[in-house]
């Protein structure tokens, strides 16, 4: 008896399943050249986009002063990265120990919004994927 052979292919790539004479099944997924490079580049900018509104949502829980501790976080996030940086000398201690100072901010302005926001977070991730 030979071995039987199964190919399912896809855009992305292609599943080949081999059974051979022994009677166990092999599969090896073979991907289109393209397809890591689109994926990765679509990742990316969705990695991005997502830093960029979670950033924008936070805005409006984050103490505000003089807006330098807001304002650090756009020039010391590497957008993209999937971290997010807010960097002052101060910033760890207001986002500790600092309290609610009015409406939405105050410390911990990254828990809260998340907490706030998951649910959005997570459509608005699945919708970036597609």
């Amino acid at each position: 008896m030979a071995n039987s052979r199964k190919i399912i292919e896809t855009p992305k790539g292609a599943v080949i399943q081999i059974k051979t004479k022994n009677g166990t099944v092999k599969s090896r997924i073979v991907w289109n050249d393209d397809f890591g490079s689109k994926f990765t580049n679509k990742f990316n900018t969705a990695q991005s986009k997502f830093d960029t509104e979670v950033l924008r949502l936070c805005d409006k829980y984050i103490p505000m002063d003089t807006g330098i501790l807001k304002k650090s976080a756009q020039i010391a996030t590497d957008i993209g990265s999937g971290e997010l940086v807010w960097n002052t000398p101060y910033a760890q201690a207001v986002y500790y120990k600092t309290g609610t100072t009015n409406g939405l901010r105050g410390k911990k302005w990254g828990h809260r919004c998340k907490a706030d926001n998951m649910e959005y977070f997570k459509k608005y991730a699945k919708r970036l994927m597609r």
